[in-house]
């Protein structure tokens, strides 16, 4: 996936799955139940068994992502 800002480049870890964070809500910008979020974790692969990384440019995206998978 292109990166949308400007300045910033884009690039991936190997290994690494992706978890859009827009996904982690509903419409009205609130988290999904913790059911619902724990199966989009499953859907991209990822076990909430044991320790995850999360990272992005800034570490906003992966605030959100790492309380989703609380």
């Amino acid at each position: 996936m292109p990166e949308p800002r400007e300045g910033v480049r884009s690039g991936h870890i190997p290994g690494t799955k992706c978890v859009p964070f827009p996904e982690m809500s509903d419409g009205a910008q609130t988290l999904l139940p913790a059911d619902e979020l724990s199966k989009k974790f499953e859907q991209a692969g990822i076990s909430l068994d044991g320790p995850i990384v999360l990272t992005c440019a800034s570490g906003v995206t992966a605030c959100i992502l790492a309380l989703g998978a609380l």
